[in-house]
C-alpha cells in the first residue's frame, strides 16, 4: 500500500454504503486501535469500546445486576434474556472486522440498562448503605452527562486515561463535529490562510473558514495548520501510515474543541526541525 492510497481522501468515502461494507468484508479496512493500525481488526476492539465509553455508574450497576441474575435468577428466562442478548450482541461484534466505532454495538445499551435496573433494585432493597450507594451512582450518572455536554461523542470514562485519542479515534472521538469551533478560532486569531487536514467532508467555505488548502500527505508545510486527531492517529504510525509524523517535532498552539489541533509553523522553525 503506497502513500497515495492513504492520502487524506482515504478517510472519507463516497461509495454507496452496501459497496463499502462488501469491500470491508472481503479485504478489511484500516482501523486504529490502541496506537496501531491494521486491516484485520482486533477482537478486543469492541470490549474496549464498551469499557472505555460507558459511564462507570452504569457499568457498576450492570455488573451488579449480572451478578444478581446469575446468582438468584439463573433459572428464570425473563431475567436471563437481557443478559444473554447483550452477550450475543457483543459476541457477534467481536467476530466482526468492522472495528469502526461504538455505533455498531448501540443495541447493547438498552439490554445493559435492564440488567442495571436489576442491580439498582437490589441496592434499593438492601440496608441504608445500599440506598446511599444507589443514590451516589445515580448522582454520578447525571453528573457525567452534565459535565460531558455538549461533547457527548468525545466522552470517555476514567478507564481511558488522560489521552483517549491514543486508544480510539474516528467515530468514537472525532467525526468532524468541531468544524464550526475551528472556524470561530481562526477568525478570533485573525488567520487569513490555513492548511487543513480535518476528518470531515464538510464544505469549509460554508462554515466561515478563511482561505484554506488541504495539507498534502507526507509533505511538511509551514504556516497555520489545523489537523484533527483522527488524521493524526492515521498519520503518525509506522510506514506507510507516517505522512504526518513530522508534526511530532512541534507543540500545538492550542486544541480546538476536543478534536482539532492548531499549529503555527514558521519557515525557519520548519527547516531546523526537519534537519534534526
Amino acid at each position: 500500500m503506497d502513500a497515495r492510497q492513504i492520502s487524506p481522501n482515504h478517510f472519507v468515502s463516497y461509495r454507496p454504503v452496501w459497496r463499502r461494507f462488501s469491500s470491508i468484508t472481503r479485504g478489511g479496512m484500516s482501523v486504529f486501535f490502541c496506537g496501531t493500525i491494521s486491516f484485520s481488526g482486533n477482537w478486543l476492539f469492541f470490549p474496549t469500546v464498551l469499557a472505555a465509553k460507558t459511564p462507570l455508574p452504569l457499568l457498576c450497576l450492570f455488573g451488579l445486576g449480572a451478578f444478581v441474575v446469575l446468582r438468584d435468577h439463573r433459572q428464570e428466562w425473563r431475567y436471563l434474556m437481557p443478559l444473554v442478548g447483550a452477550a450475543a450482541v457483543l459476541g457477534i461484534a467481536i467476530l466482526s472486522r468492522l472495528n469502526l466505532g461504538s455505533r455498531y454495538i448501540l443495541p447493547l445499551y438498552p439490554l445493559m440498562a435492564i440488567t442495571a435496573g436489576i442491580g439498582a433494585a437490589h441496592l434499593l432493597s438492601a440496608r441504608s448503605w445500599g440506598r446511599a450507594l444507589m443514590g451516589g451512582l445515580l448522582i454520578g450518572q447525571v453528573a457525567v452527562s452534565a459535565a460531558t455536554s455538549p461533547d457527548y461523542l468525545t466522552y470517555f470514562n476514567l478507564l481511558a486515561g488522560a489521552h483517549p485519542e491514543k486508544l480510539l479515534v474516528d467515530s468514537d472521538l472525532d467525526w468532524g463535529q468541531d468544524v464550526n469551533r475551528v472556524a470561530t478560532e481562526l477568525r478570533h486569531r485573525g488567520i487569513a490562510h490555513v492548511v487543513t487536514s480535518l476528518h470531515s467532508n464538510a464544505d469549509l467555505s460554508r462554515h466561515g473558514f478563511p482561505a484554506y488548502s488541504e495539507m498534502e500527505w507526507d509533505e511538511p508545510t509551514t504556516g497555520w495548520i489545523v489537523i484533527s486527531l483522527t488524521r493524526l492517529a492515521f498519520g503518525e504510525g509506522a510506514p506507510p501510515f507516517d505522512g504526518y509524523r513530522w508534526l511530532q517535532h512541534y507543540i500545538p498552539v492550542t486544541t480546538i474543541g476536543k478534536t482539532v489541533r492548531l499549529y503555527r509553523i514558521a519557515p525557519a522553525e520548519d527547516r531546523v526541525s526537519i534537519g534534526q
